[in-house]
């Protein structure tokens, strides 16, 4: 006889911001009998503020881990022609600026890491700025040992200041003895280029920032 097919909710991230487009939805995944799993069709559209931009995260089968690819393609409201974003295998969220002449996608690449990019379309494609490669190059108050290829390394992008400024968060757990959790805030003007940061936290125990 046949198996019931179990639904299967995939990783999202609680802390993202409430005003976030998260993708995939609560399911996205079946689980068959024998590990086999099938991707159910999903598809979720975002009209930037201005109008201007229509984002569409989409999914379809692949034979990665969990079944499922994901994919972010945009495209201008008043054109038929669509530019791939990026392909993601886990979860994203986005949020466009106030004026809706960029975004922040949050990337939840891996277990064991979280990455942010701040994405600037317009008609040739998109603009791609890597905040987790910024933030780790620039004077911040991290230690070596909480870096991403040390750590468990969780940049999140939360919300935009204005126009220009995104705030944000990085937290995760040292892979090195003496283990332990950090925690900090941090806020990236795009148009002077630089980082500000709050104190950092640090525990034995997770944290939350």
């Amino acid at each position: 006889m046949a198996s019931t097919p179990v639904i299967q909710t995939p990783p999202i991230a609680a802390s993202l911001p409430p005003q976030a487009v998260r993708f995939p939805g609560k399911v996205a995944v079946v689980k068959l009998s024998r590990g086999r799993e099938i991707c159910l069709a999903q598809s979720l559209t975002s009209l930037s503020p201005d109008h201007a931009w229509i984002a569409r995260f989409s999914s379809r089968p692949s034979a990665v881990a969990d079944g499922c690819a994901y994919r972010l393609a945009i495209r201008r409201h008043d054109a038929d022609r669509s530019f791939k974003v990026d392909d993601f295998g886990r979860w994203a969220a986005m949020s466009w600026a106030p004026a809706g002449h960029r975004f922040f996608l949050v990337d939840g690449m891996g277990s064991n890491i979280t990455d942010c990019l701040v994405e600037t379309p317009d008609r040739d494609g998109v603009v791609q700025l890597d905040l987790t490669s910024v933030i780790r190059h620039s004077e911040g108050p991290l230690r070596p040992s909480e870096t991403p290829n040390r750590s468990h390394y969780y940049l999140e992008c939360r919300r935009w200041i204005g126009q220009n400024q995104v705030e944000g968060t990085i937290s995760g757990r040292t892979d090195d003895k003496p283990f332990h959790a950090f925690c900090v805030r941090f806020r990236y003007d795009l148009a002077a280029r630089s980082a500000s940061w709050g104190p950092v936290r640090r525990a034995q125990d997770d944290i939350s920032c």
